[in-house]
């Protein structure tokens, strides 16, 4: 009795058999995971480049681009690779193209040129087309660069059809008639780039190896460095000459006056005395300069307090440098304290 399941309910899993029990048959198209086996991405276009090969690789070793007959049943062709000859019982003989330039047949000198050259990038196409499929098929990386496969086509389209059409244009005292050889040669070629071009690119730059982590795809150039927020920019670092000032600080810093200015207040250091202030002009108010009136009587006097450095630079205040900092083109602030110079716009030292 087959087992029913409600509308819309599924088969319980499949479980293992039981001992003496057989499993069920594999239908059509399924696998052990009882689900359809997925297609191959390009599988179709890449089985379509293999057959457009074989044509390119049967071409080029034929000798039947062109063919003549004579009377009494002999005939022969010609190919990339030489000529042939067959008698009248059908045993075929080669012919070499020393042979054929003979003062006997007299070919011209440039058919033989021509034909190695289309043997040569006929192959060189054909091993192209067999990496392509076999790439999309195995999921295997494609090495190949574009533009390398454009030459081999191109050489190999000039050199197949210029070979034809000289043969065909040729004067001998036979006359010479198209074959299929060539036409199977030209169009597998045309087919294997039609397919390459319109189906099997995209599948091709999928498997194509990335480069090394971080690098730029072609054509694109690399960001322009910044340095990081706080840190001293590298050696060397400044911007173009003509950049208006800012154009090249880094992104999050501010370039302007800072915000927390109230608007018409005077710069730093503008009312600081110049020359530094005199000894003792800074000290604590409501600190006894003279004797203590707690002292006892008799006491030594307390000794005077060091006085404040009066060096240059000791407490100087800022003054604006005739250098401008090589990030916002502003002029910078020199600070007598440190011996550095400080950007406000920036507001870092330099």
């Amino acid at each position: 009795m087959n087992q029913q399941f409600p509308p819309g309910g599924q088969p319980p899993p499949y479980m293992a058999p039981g001992p003496g029990q057989q499993p069920p048959a594999m239908g059509p198209g399924m696998n052990a995971g009882n689900a359809p086996k997925a297609p191959i991405p390009g599988q179709g276009p890449a089985i379509g480049v293999l057959v457009a090969a074989a044509a390119i690789l049967f071409a080029v070793f034929s000798k039947s681009w062109v063919t003549w007959a004579e009377g009494g049943g002999e005939g022969g062709g010609l190919g990339p690779l030489g000529g042939e000859f067959c008698g009248r019982r059908g045993v075929c003989q080669e012919i070499s193209w020393a042979m054929l330039e003979s003062p006997r047949v007299k070919l011209a000198g440039d058919i033989s040129l021509l034909g190695t050259l289309a043997l040569i990038a006929g192959l060189a196409s054909a091993a192209a087309a067999i990496w392509m499929g076999v790439s999309v098929l195995t999921r295997k990386p494609f090495k190949l660069q574009e533009k390398l496969v454009r030459i081999v086509f191109g050489v190999a389209s000039f050199g197949m059809s210029f070979f034809l059409m000289r043969l065909l244009t040729v004067e001998v005292k036979i006359k010479l008639g198209i074959s299929y050889g060539g036409i199977i040669g030209i169009g597998g070629l045309v087919a294997a780039w039609v397919l390459y071009q319109k189906h099997l690119m995209p599948f091709l730059n999928a498997l194509t190896p990335a480069g090394p982590a971080g690098a730029m795809p072609p054509g694109f150039a690399p960001p322009p460095y910044y340095p990081p927020q706080g840190a001293p920019p590298p050696a060397g670092f400044a911007p173009p000459p003509g950049a208006p000032p800012g154009a090249f600080a880094p992104q999050g810093q501010p370039t302007g006056p800072s915000p927390f200015v109230p608007p018409g207040a005077p710069p730093p250091g503008a009312f600081a005395p110049q020359g530094g202030p005199p000894p003792g002009a800074f000290a604590p108010q409501g600190q006894p300069t003279g004797p203590s009136p707690f002292a006892p009587p008799g006491a030594a006097p307390l000794a005077p307090q060091a006085a404040a450095p009066s060096g240059p630079g000791a407490y100087a205040p800022p003054s604006q440098s005739q250098r401008p900092c090589p990030r916002c083109q502003r002029l910078l602030t020199f600070v007598p304290q440190y011996q550095r110079e400080f950007c406000d716009s920036c507001q870092q030292y330099m």
